[in-house]
């Protein structure tokens, strides 16, 4: 799996899509738990998921079990604040009204039977996703990963500088002139730098990598050493004037710190190779727009 993800990254696209199933499976079941919870009343209830599980309640004869609360509780009681009590009676509320529903025959409109078949879909293919993510996304597989990417990666070089930006050639050659005399560049930066972000600062942009937006400026300051002083250089955002003040091998980040990067990672490729292969074994058929479907 390391290879593949390594040869290129997963599509963006693609990566979206996954996310959109997870949360449309999560959307889908809190309406199945809301909509249809309970069976026909002649049917003796739901179903426990353990033996250990417990009869909170009966409503016509049908069953509310103890899991049906742990089931609920994250999408109904998103606030955190909701009794077991309040949301046992709120799922006793629910179950007449489905109660309600099957006796009056809504269970049997096309509309009601068609989104409970899309209920069913999502909420299997939920449970397929986080299924097959538990077993490819292991401990295992995450440091396998972290290691590779740390031996591709090497080593990175950083640059400790800061810079004053003016809105023009004669303004930046003024401030070098003022510089040269001995003003303090923490002072300029802040009297007369355009850049915000650095002003408030005196200047100072840490250290910085070699994945600085432009590429004119990162040559120049990873060229320089410490002690340098570059520029006026003009960019889009202006004239800079950057001393650079030292040179670092950056230490490159924890298990710990990249663990959740990597763990999305490998879920998005993990489940795109599922849907790969299920889509090269599967007979599949996209028809034009507007093709009348033949059930």
């Amino acid at each position: 799996m390391t290879d593949a993800i390594n040869s290129s990254a997963p599509d963006s696209k693609k990566v979206r899509a996954i996310a959109a199933l997870i949360a449309a499976g999560l959307i889908v079941l809190t309406v199945t738990a809301l909509i249809n919870s309970a069976p026909k009343p002649d049917d003796g209830g739901e179903v426990p998921i353990s033996s250990g599980d417990r009869v909170l309640a009966k409503v016509n004869n049908t069953a509310i079990y103890e899991s049906r609360l742990e089931t609920v509780r994250p999408f109904v009681d998103a606030a955190g604040d909701m009794s077991d009590k309040e949301l046992l009676n709120h799922l006793l509320d629910q179950r007449l009204l489905s109660q309600f529903a099957a006796e009056n025959g809504i269970n049997e409109s096309a509309l009601v039977r068609a989104k409970l078949r899309t209920a069913r879909e999502q909420i299997l293919a939920e449970t397929a996703v986080k299924q097959h993510i538990a077993a490819n996304v292991t401990d295992e597989a995450i440091a396998e990963f972290y290691e590779a990417e740390k031996a591709r990666t090497g080593p990175q070089l950083q640059v400790k500088a800061r810079q004053i930006v003016l809105p023009d050639y004669a303004t930046a050659t003024e401030i070098i002139r003022r510089l040269d005399k001995g003003d303090t560049f923490a002072s300029l930066a802040l009297a007369f730098s355009i850049d915000r972000a650095s002003r408030e600062a005196g200047g100072d942009l840490g250290f910085m990598s070699r994945d600085m937006p432009d590429p004119l400026l990162t040559d120049k300051i990873f060229s320089a050493a410490p002690g340098d002083r570059i520029g006026p250089v003009e960019t889009s955002q202006g004239w800079h004037i950057i001393d650079i003040v030292s040179r670092r091998t950056a230490p490159y980040p924890s298990l710990q710190d990249r663990r959740e990067g990597i763990e999305a990672l490998l879920a998005a490729d993990a489940v795109k190779q599922l849907l790969d292969g299920l889509r090269q074994n599967a007979d599949v058929e996209m028809l034009p727009a507007g093709t009348e479907i033949q059930e």
